[in-house]
């Protein structure tokens, strides 16, 4: 809490002091250009020929004033990130300021027998070259389940497809990750982050290997293994074998299949299912996925199974990102009960802030 209320009251200052006000730099006065004198030439040194801010993003036509909101919210982030990581040494922050990548997302979807519900989601990651090369800074408000034990998620080329799911738990979390390793087909990364849970500090802890392996020009497979320790949860560790082919040029189907354990769950959480992806060109895709999740040890074995589908596209702007879809769910949570088809369908409303 102490560092988001250093990186707030930094934005704050900004702010009232007018670093984010977009004005033209002030001409130099011909008078106050100092001359340095040397024994062959005379060399101009003009203070106001320095570098461009990093963290000054160009300007774009406005769209709603959208466009003027995602820069200025850029701009805070990043100087108030490069100002805190100033503590630790005199790096320039271009490159990181160039590696931000943040999301903001609303959700509004309609579940037969729950009725309509809005979720916000937003994610930030943003490097610290004066802290440490490898280590980042991220504050996210994700399914908290998913994100710490980084189930998979299907990706499209136009962006990441919302899950449905009748049970997320809402939580802003802020950390540090650590990038051990960061190959083209391998990565080993570590993740310590802080919540705030009925006014007491909920610490949790993540470390993440994931591989690709067998890889030809039209499939692959990805093997993802990841511990990790929750207060709430205790240990735990997720399991993930991923199978990617590619059917023709636009069209990618992925088997996905992911299995959890941990000291608070009953034998073992699993899932799986199949996911096909088409790319329709112009910034716009389509998925349809099937799946079947359930839990070694409990009362059902099968807790639910479903399908979806979902399009997705861009709006006007590359970093502005609609996406409808509609699905079923068969879900049962106890023996006696009858399994009944759940329809339900949603809207989102995504915007991307970084250099896309």
């Amino acid at each position: 809490m102490i560092l988001i209320r250093l990186l707030l009251l930094h934005t704050v200052v900004l702010a009232a002091t007018g670093t984010f006000a977009e004005e033209p730099a002030p001409v130099a006065d011909p008078a106050e250009t100092e001359i340095e004198v040397s024994t062959d030439t005379a060399i101009v040194l003009d203070e106001d020929t320095e570098e461009p801010d990093p963290c000054v993003m160009e300007k774009d036509q406005e769209l709603l004033g959208l466009d003027w909101s995602r820069r200025q919210l850029h701009r805070g982030i990043c100087a108030s990130v490069r100002w805190f990581d100033g503590f630790f040494g005199e790096q320039r922050f271009d490159e990181a300021a160039k590696k931000i990548r943040g999301r903001v997302a609303y959700t509004v979807e309609s579940r037969e027998g729950v009725g309509i519900d809005g979720k916000l989601r937003f994610r930030l990651r943003v490097a610290t070259p004066n802290l440490n090369k490898r280590m980042n800074f991220f504050v996210e408000n994700e399914d908290e389940r998913n994100s710490v034990l980084s189930r998979t998620e299907g990706v499209t080329e136009a962006g990441t497809a919302q899950p449905s799911s009748t049970s997320q738990s809402d939580t802003v979390r802020v950390g540090f990750g650590y990038d051990g390793i960061k190959k083209e087909n391998e990565s080993l990364n570590f993740r310590l982050s802080l919540r705030i849970q009925d006014g007491k500090p909920a610490p949790s802890a993540r470390a993440r290997y994931q591989r690709e392996f067998l890889r030809t020009d039209i499939s692959q497979w990805r093997f993802t293994e990841t511990f990790f320790w929750r207060k709430v949860e205790g240990w735990g560790e997720t399991t993930a074998l991923d199978y990617e082919y590619q059917i023709n040029e636009p069209t990618l189907a992925r088997w996905f299949n992911d299995g959890t354990w941990s000291q608070s769950t009953l034998g073992l959480s699993w899932r799986t299912g199949i996911t096909l992806y088409r790319n329709l060109g112009n910034a716009k895709a389509a998925l349809a996925e099937f799946r079947v999740e359930g839990q070694t040890d409990a009362a059902v074995d099968v807790s639910n199974y479903g399908g979806r589908l979902a399009y997705r596209q861009t709006l006007g702007r590359k970093w502005l990102l609609g996406e409808v879809y509609s699905g079923y769910d068969w879900p049962k949570s106890s023996p006696g009960e009858v399994r009944h088809s759940q329809l339900y369908g949603g809207v989102t409303l995504e915007i991307l802030f970084g250099h896309y």
